[in-house]
């Protein structure tokens, strides 16, 4: 099974409309164990009870792995707008 990255990935980036996304919650689940884990701040690695996955990063950036079958991707990202600064 190939993993297939979320559909915000690709977004094409829009001159100075460009988005940057700011990180709410950082979380996956566990396929083998059911467990829910979620990493909090920066370099909190946290891994399921099984140990299949794991997650890193808190709110300053999305890490996953382990058995990539077993991930079930929770994370949530909030768009914010950048200001152009050409047109102040």
């Amino acid at each position: 099974m190939s993993y297939t990255p979320p559909d915000w990935w690709s977004l094409p980036f829009r001159g100075h409309s460009t988005p940057r996304w700011r990180i709410v919650r950082n979380a996956a689940r566990c396929k083998k164990c059911d467990d829910v884990i979620e990493s909090r701040y920066r370099h909190d690695f946290v891994y399921c009870k099984c140990g299949a996955i794991f997650v890193d990063g808190g709110h300053d950036y999305l890490r996953q792995g382990g058995d990539l079958a077993a991930i079930e991707d929770l994370h949530e990202v909030q768009e914010e707008p950048i200001e152009d600064p050409s047109s102040a």
